[in-house]
């Protein structure tokens, strides 16, 4: 398994396109991290987690890389040291607690990533450098209020090293940043993870629910005040930069979520794969009920 998670992680890395050179441990770090969130949270653990596991880490740490490359021309040069390496750590630890509830698993998971960058003792091992790495870490809790909309209490508290506006972005913005491939498999394993009966019916409303999480996290007016707060200067660019590469994802995962709403032989058609798996065989539904969607609505064009 670490052969495996060493080779994703490598891969990610050769991602990076500016000009930059990881740290040497942070790549063993990562791998290292990997494999305590797949222990704990993996199929064969005592706990397994269908949404925060290890694939999720490396999902996050993936996007970090694709986020940093988009914004960096406009981080200041005080903050580009190491931030290539923050993302990747901070990608892959930032879940490896999630048993002590919102906010103290951000905060146990930002300690036991300290702890990884302290026990390898490199180059990374520097007082700046963990601080930033708490900070990337807490910006990735989130709170649920009672009317339903997911906030992150953190984004815009504190410091503005922009370390923490990527991480905030990457983690709960798979959809705009991957598209309804990511929509389908993570609304579907977080439903699971999160409710204690769940039904067919109740899945196929969380999925059309995505629609309300898309409008609310990333119209306008939320993703420009993030900018701002973190990039005072740039705000238009950044946006225009960030809509190029991610509204044609967002708009059609929105699109197809309204659709699902709308047509009751595709909400069917998911209740009838739901009742169709056992709990062992849930990870992939996600993947199965995209590709049926996608299917359906290509060859009606």
């Amino acid at each position: 398994m670490s052969a495996d998670f060493e080779r994703e992680i490598t891969h990610i890395a050769a991602q990076i396109e500016p000009t930059y050179t990881l740290a040497p441990e942070t790549i063993h770090i990562a791998v290292a991290s990997l494999e305590e969130v797949d222990r704990r949270y993996g199929p064969d653990s005592d706990n397994p987690l269908p949404f925060h596991n290890a694939p999720h880490s490396l999902g996050v740490a993936r996007r970090s890389v694709r986020l940093n490359n988009i914004l960096y021309r406009y981080i200041k040069p005080q903050w580009r040291p190491r931030i290539f390496d923050l993302g990747i750590i901070a990608g892959t630890n930032h879940d490896r607690e999630q048993d002590l509830g919102p906010a103290v698993n951000e905060q146990a998971s930002a300690e036991g990533a300290v702890e990884e960058v302290i026990a390898a003792n490199g180059v990374l091992n520097t007082k700046m450098f963990k601080q930033r790495l708490i900070r990337a870490n807490l910006a990735t809790a989130a709170e649920m209020q009672e009317d339903g909309k997911l906030i992150q209490p953190n984004l815009q508290k504190g410091s503005r090293d922009p370390i923490k506006f990527i991480m905030g972005f990457v983690d709960i913005n798979g959809i705009a940043m991957e598209g309804d491939k990511r929509m389908w498999p993570d609304a579907t394993n977080i439903y699971y993870e999160t409710t204690d009966e769940p039904t067919s019916e109740d899945l196929c409303a969380f999925l059309i629910d995505q629609r309300r999480f898309l409008r609310h996290r990333l119209n306008d007016g939320i993703i420009k005040s993030d900018i701002a707060y973190y990039f005072p200067d740039d705000i238009d660019p950044v946006y225009k930069d960030m809509r190029k590469a991610f509204h044609g994802n967002i708009a059609r995962a929105f699109s197809l979520a309204v659709l699902l709403g709308e047509r009751s032989e595709l909400q069917h058609s998911v209740s009838r794969l739901a009742k169709g798996v056992s709990g062992l065989d849930r990870s992939s539904l996600g993947d199965i009920i995209g590709k049926m969607i996608r299917s359906k609505v290509s060859r009606e064009q």
